[in-house]
């Protein structure tokens, strides 16, 4: 497993003698993934497996120390959940300390990125995530994205919700990141608002994340919707995905 540490001002040099593309002749965009705090033990291995599936990105573990306020978050989300007309803990049933604010991610990752030399900067939290997109407020997500080049991921109650679907914690979390990666180069993706088990599902109700876990598929009229270099991708990473074991703990 490649690691990447950033440190503020240093940017990196070329990645080291990349692979070349299967097709094209180009390198792999590279993606860096940074676990914030959520606790994925096995991160590595998740993301070699990942990498050895396809040629097109190669994943990284991003290195790098986390700015206070980006994970110590309730008191942005409750100046944030006041604008809604009452507290985010009693729109939702869940207290404001539960959601990490992704607009403040935003700029540390950008940093990230270009001193690295990211095509990618993929963010795992411990918690849920809010946002603010085309003026309405959302919170208690899975993801956020810039649809560019920056995520967030929320790994809050992924663990149970893998042990349910009878998969890794680690496997549940790479099924978040690809969906990111390909929803982020291919605009054409619309996340379905039914549940069915597929990679985009929406999954409005957090625990039907159990139901893509379960059948770890993009289903063929969403996989229509990737580009047509990124079709084998998609298919690959879901077998990859499908066929990880990992080490079963937690």
């Amino acid at each position: 497993m490649e690691y990447l540490v950033h440190r503020p001002g240093v940017k990196a040099g070329a990645p080291s003698s990349p692979p070349a593309l299967e097709t094209g002749g180009s390198h792999p965009e590279l993606a860096g993934v940074w676990d914030m705090n959520a606790g994925v033990e096995n991160l590595p291995e998740i993301l070699d497996t990942l990498n050895a599936a396809q040629s097109r990105v190669r994943f990284a573990e991003v290195l790098a120390a986390v700015p206070p306020g980006l994970v110590s978050q309730a008191k942005s989300v409750r100046q944030w959940s006041r604008t809604i007309g009452k507290g985010l803990g009693a729109a939702t049933g869940a207290p404001p300390a539960e959601n990490v604010w992704a607009h403040d991610f935003l700029p540390q990752a950008q940093l990230v990125a270009q001193d690295l030399g990211l095509d990618f900067v993929v963010g795992l939290t411990g918690s849920m995530v809010a946002f603010v997109e085309h003026g309405a407020k959302h919170w208690n997500y899975f993801t956020w994205s810039d649809g560019r080049s920056v995520s967030v991921i929320s790994c809050y109650q992924v663990r149970e919700f893998a042990r349910e679907a009878g998969r890794t914690f680690e496997a549940a979390v790479g099924h978040l990141i690809v969906a990111e990666i390909l929803a982020q180069r291919n605009p054409d993706i619309v996340y379905h608002p039914e549940d069915r088990g597929c990679l985009f599902d929406f999954t409005g109700v957090r625990q039907n994340l159990v139901l893509g876990l379960r059948k770890m598929i993009v289903e063929p009229a969403c996989l229509r919707t990737l580009a047509e270099p990124w079709r084998p991708v998609g298919n690959a990473w879901m077998k990859a995905l499908r066929e990880y074991e990992g080490e079963t703990g937690g």
